[in-house]
């Protein structure tokens, strides 16, 4: 009877683990949607020459600043976004750098800057938002963009 049990127990316990696991993967957290907002803000874009545009195969977010943490296979637009530390700069791969990304209730905002090379001499750009949450969807509602 107690082998029994233990056999219960430990099937449960498994299928919790494999459960919350594949759950983790399919969830975004707030923080991935906002920062996908960040990356495809459309006046930034707008902002961003066309050179560096097309050097940006993928998103590059260096990890200081905000302690970030994404899930496996974070992207957006079919680019992914990935995690650098200080030493992975790459000079001709324009980044992102996250000053500020607070959340209260369905209301945020952040702070970050896009660092990159146009014409062989580094530009930055610091942009503010103001997010609201409307139905599990974070929409931005204010920005400003400063070179």
């Amino acid at each position: 009877m107690k082998k029994n049990y233990f056999l219960k127990y430990l099937l449960i316990l498994i299928v919790s683990i494999t459960s919350s696991s594949l759950f983790g993967q399919i969830t975004m957290s707030d923080q991935e949607l906002i920062i996908k907002e960040c990356l495809t803000l459309k006046p930034l874009q707008d902002k961003i020459p066309d050179d560096v545009k097309e050097s940006m195969g993928e998103y590059y977010i260096l990890n200081k600043g905000v302690k970030l943490r994404t899930s496996h296979g974070f992207e957006t637009d079919g680019k992914s976004i990935s995690l650098i530390d200080v030493s992975e700069i790459d000079s001709s791969k324009p980044y992102f750098v996250f000053n500020t990304l607070n959340t209260e209730n369905d209301r945020a905002l952040v702070e970050y800057t896009f660092i990159f090379k146009n014409n062989g001499i580094e530009k930055s750009m610091t942009i503010t938002v103001e997010f609201g949450k409307n139905n599990s969807e974070w929409k931005q509602y204010n920005y400003y963009i400063a070179n």
